[in-house]
């Protein structure tokens, strides 16, 4: 892509008018093709497409331009070879968690709580019931 420039065309020149654009926005034009018409106070010239592709009009015919100010552009042809690609941003995911026999470790059970010492506890921490609970 390249812009269509408003030249330099001295010291006492600050700006110049679009006096014709000699092609439609959206038209193919060729290297060397004739563009547009600039005019000043001093001197009217014709600026000439420096590469070939599609015009895009930005400064419409009658309008002042600044020296340097950007009138136009001259995009790709194919103007899905001028766009820009967009990277297609993958997140991955995250690996699943696979186990293999080797690695595979037996369900951890809570820790339990130190048995209290009460009277009457037996050495494995049951404790016994009273005699009237058994009843029945």
């Amino acid at each position: 892509m390249s812009d269509i420039l408003t030249p330099n065309f001295g010291e006492s020149v600050t700006s110049a008018t679009v006096a014709a654009w000699h092609k439609n926005a959206g038209d193919p034009v060729a290297k060397g093709d004739t563009l547009v018409t600039l005019e000043t106070d001093k001197v009217s010239t014709d600026l000439e497409a420096e590469e070939s592709g599609v015009l895009e009009i930005l400064v419409p015919e009658g309008e002042e331009a600044l020296i340097g100010a950007v009138l136009g552009r001259i995009s790709s042809a194919d103007r899905t070879a001028a766009a820009p690609e967009r990277e297609t941003l993958l997140i991955p995911l995250e690996p699943k968690k696979t186990t293999s026999p080797e690695t595979r470790k037996s369900p951890v059970s809570a820790p339990s709580a130190p048995a209290a010492e009460f009277p009457g506890q037996k050495p494995h921490g049951k404790v016994p019931l009273p005699e009237h609970a058994l009843a029945g």
